[in-house]
């Protein structure tokens, strides 16, 4: 028997196998490749959806605490700043610094001072709202004069308007105060007679 010389092609070589399988791959990739890209999109936009609207929540939550916590400082300072107890410690130490002649200093280290303050200090640490918070209760006069503390710290005696801590922020909130009539918070500092 004779040999045929016949070229046979492999049906893995042949060049419609080739077409066939490229198309019947792109045809199955790229639904996938659509689907995936569409998912993306949605997931990505709906998780900063959630996460916008969440940042928003919490915003709005912080912002109604600190509104809360500065309304609940302000109605404390309304209540102390109006009680007969405060008014009368203030009327009593204007009425005795007068002899003074505006020397603050003077008059915080006399025994008509310390006569005032041993009365009031326990009257008014009573009548005061206390809190975890609060370091000292001041009796500052309308000249910005500090004529009582409770600490009784280096500031006591001392002018806001000028006295050595005439440049805190406290100091200016003060005289913010008394030039509006409002209640004046300011920023955060490190007050100099807390810091011994």
């Amino acid at each position: 028997m004779a040999q045929r010389d016949v070229n046979i092609i492999s049906i893995t070589q042949s060049p419609i196998y080739r077409n066939l399988l490229k198309w019947f791959l792109v045809l199955s990739i790229l639904p996938l490749v659509i689907i995936t890209a569409v998912n993306y999109y949605q997931s990505n936009t709906h998780l900063e959806k959630i996460a916008l609207e969440e940042a928003t929540l919490i915003g709005e939550s912080r912002k109604r605490y600190y509104n809360n916590w500065f309304q609940s400082r302000f109605d404390d300072l309304e209540e102390l700043s109006v009680s007969p107890v405060t008014l009368k410690v203030l009327t009593t130490l204007e009425q005795a610094f007068d002899k003074y002649n505006g020397d603050t200093k003077q008059f915080v280290e006399s025994n008509v001072w310390n006569e005032v303050n041993v009365h009031s200090a326990h009257e008014l640490a009573l009548a005061s709202l206390t809190h975890d918070f609060t370091h000292d209760i001041f009796i500052i006069d309308n000249e910005a004069n500090i004529l009582f503390s409770m600490a009784k710290e280096d500031d006591l005696g001392t002018s806001l308007k000028v006295g050595k801590y005439k440049n805190t922020l406290f100091a200016q909130s003060v005289l913010d105060t008394l030039d509006t009539g409002y209640e004046v918070f300011s920023d955060l500092e490190r007050y100099p007679p807390l810091m011994d």
